[in-house]
């Protein structure tokens, strides 16, 4: 005789939009329910303690047939041992049916709460017995409130009435959030505590950030995979609860077992949510997925890799290779979509080693598989910024009525419009690089979009565009603290937007060891020279590489390629070098150390 309950797979409620984030991943909650399952179904045994031994559900519905009564518990042990016999539905809502007729005893809510959630797990919730029932538990589901160490029994009840979307009432939800938020301290399980975060998702009291304090409690019993799934619901829930990160990623990089290849997914995915570098973690990820890279067998588990790891602008070249080298082998075998979403990952970060696969991307990728101009367009700047675009392709975007379509749009603002251009022009620059006088197709020049490239106006957006909200340090540190002391204004040609849509934050000439006067540029043999700034979060992380080599990432890899096709000499200066000057001196020296030295190399 089986005592199995059926599980299922986890889910939430239907309006927390974070928590069924979690739920849709199926591959994530198959995770967790290996972590749960154990524990649920002992739960159910210690709770059930039955005493029936039937060897069939005839054998058990004869037993019921021949009894004139059962107390509570009898009717527990049926509800237990149901689910474990290999029959047709119908037989054990007869058997369950039966049971429920010959029940005379008096009720309570902590009665209701196992027999209710053994139901819904079987999907029985038409049944007159799921229906009786749940007209009792609302109507004594206040005695719960006198329980002590009531929450645990409260826990598998959410998670299979969140298996099954069935709507908790009102009245017991206020109840559950009181018990919960007087409760949850004693909770002594990790896999209770998983549990409660992802099936309970009321917003009153302040039961989330008690769960994430007992969670620290709990951490140093906690298995690798209860780690990662704690880490995943913090993901989930927009918390970078680094009181638990740090010890969390502590345990695991300690830990001598390797990261499943789905933990290395659902890890890396949650860090680039929460926007949380980690050196001590991404090695080992590294490191695991390295080991395990035959092992991938989902498309979309690469997409969600190489998405996570380009938003963490990971710049650590083995494991880019490595991924590169798997998406290369199998482009051809991933869906359009998918291969890029791959293709404009490996573009952010500048993946040179990815480009066969944007090679066969050019030929698959259709324009009716877009959902949106956007999304056209950056997968066309993907390709040109692999340098595999076709003229076919490039038509697409560089058309008129594309154009229009993608700038009338009533949700694009100026500043979108000022990026989109810049892009568009870039990709008219690779396209007349790549092709020159053999493409024949439409064209675009900084005078298609309606935009004066060189008002201070718009220079001034495309400033914000490059580095955002860090615009002001940029000023005090580049301009103000750096270039104004080295020369005068009149000395340099100011920011400005290229031909081909770069944004150069300075340009200068230099002579003889010597900056040239702006005003006797004209006419001069060497040609200005643009300088690029580039702050910290334009340059690739290698947390495998203590020298901290600087890496541009993709775009600023294709600015300075399309510079040097012009013919320019552009200068790159680095604002995590300038961060280590202690003193005013020590910068002034590298920037001219930086413009003299490339100068003359």
């Amino acid at each position: 005789m089986f005592r199995i309950l059926r599980t299922g797979f986890l889910a939430v409620r239907a309006n927390s939009s974070s928590a069924s984030q979690i739920v849709k991943d199926g591959n994530f909650m198959g995770m967790i329910n290996d972590v749960l399952r154990e524990d649920i179904i002992a739960k159910s045994d210690e709770s059930s303690a039955t005493r029936l031994k039937f060897s069939s559900a005839d054998e058990l519905l004869s037993w019921v047939n021949g009894r004139n009564a059962l107390s509570v518990d009898e009717l527990k042990d049926v509800m237990i041992t149901v689910p474990g016999f290999h029959t047709d539905e119908s037989s054990v809502t007869n058997i369950v049916e039966k049971s429920w007729g010959l029940v005379e005893s008096k009720w309570n809510g902590k009665d209701c709460l196992p027999l209710l959630t053994t139901l819904l797990r079987l999907n029985m919730t038409n049944t007159k017995c799921f229906k009786d029932l749940e007209v009792i538990w609302n109507e004594n589901v206040q005695q719960l409130l006198k329980e002590e160490n009531i929450l645990p029994t409260i826990l598998p009840f959410l998670h299979a009435a969140n298996v099954n979307s069935y709507k908790i009432s009102d009245n017991a939800l206020t109840v559950i959030d009181t018990i919960i938020n007087n409760q949850i301290r004693t909770l002594n399980k990790p896999s209770d505590l998983l549990t409660l975060l992802l099936h309970y998702q009321s917003s009153n009291g302040d039961w989330r950030n008690l769960a994430y304090k007992q969670a620290h409690q709990l951490l140093s019993i906690m298995s690798l995979s209860e780690i990662v799934g704690i880490i995943r619901c913090l993901g989930a829930h927009g918390r970078r609860d680094l009181h638990f990160l740090h010890p969390a990623i502590q345990r695991m990089t300690e830990s001598s077992t390797s990261l499943s290849v789905q933990q290395i997914v659902d890890i890396s995915s949650t860090l680039a949510k929460l926007r949380f570098f980690d050196a001590r973690i991404l090695r080992k990820v590294d490191i695991d997925l390295r080991k395990q890279i035959n092992q991938l067998k989902s498309f979309n588990d690469v997409s969600s890799l190489v998405d996570s790891f380009s938003r963490l602008r990971l710049g650590n070249p083995d494991l880019w290779q490595c991924l590169a080298n798997w998406v290369n082998a199998n482009a051809k075998f991933i869906p359009p979509i998918v291969l890029s979403r791959i293709v404009g990952g490996f573009a952010v970060v500048g993946v040179e080693a990815a480009k066969p696969s944007a090679e066969i991307l050019a030929k698959k990728l259709r324009k009716e598989l877009a959902t949106s101009e956007t999304m056209w367009l950056n997968s066309i700047f993907a390709l040109a910024s692999h340098d595999a675009l076709t003229t076919e392709l490039a038509e697409t975007v560089l058309h008129k009525e594309f154009i229009r379509r993608l700038f009338d749009n009533p949700k694009v603002s100026k500043a979108n419009q000022i990026y989109f251009a810049l892009k568009l022009l870039k990709v008219q620059q690779v396209v007349s690089n790549t092709f020159g006088n053999t493409y024949t197709g439409p064209t675009v020049s900084r005078s298609s979009f309606g935009i004066d490239f060189d008002s201070p106006e718009i220079i001034q957006q495309a400033r914000l565009l490059r580095f955002g909200k860090g615009v002001d340090a940029y000023q005090d540190m580049f301009v103000k603290g750096g270039l104004q002391k080295i020369a005068p204004s009149s000395h340099f040609g100011g920011s400005c937007v290229t031909s081909s849509g770069i944004f150069v934050d300075e340009q200068v000439l230099i002579e003889n060891g010597k900056l040239v006067s702006k005003a006797l540029w004209t006419g001069r043999e060497r040609e200005v020279i643009p300088i690029i700034f580039v702050t910290w979060q334009q340059t690739a992380q290698n947390y495998a590489d203590e020298k901290k080599k600087f890496v541009l990432l993709g775009s600023d890899q294709l600015s300075l390629k399309l510079l040097k096709e012009e013919g320019k000499n552009p200068i790159c200066i680095y604002e995590s070098e300038l961060s280590k000057c202690s003193t005013q001196a020590e910068k002034i020296s590298l920037l001219k150390k930086n413009l003299f030295e490339s100068n003359e190399n």
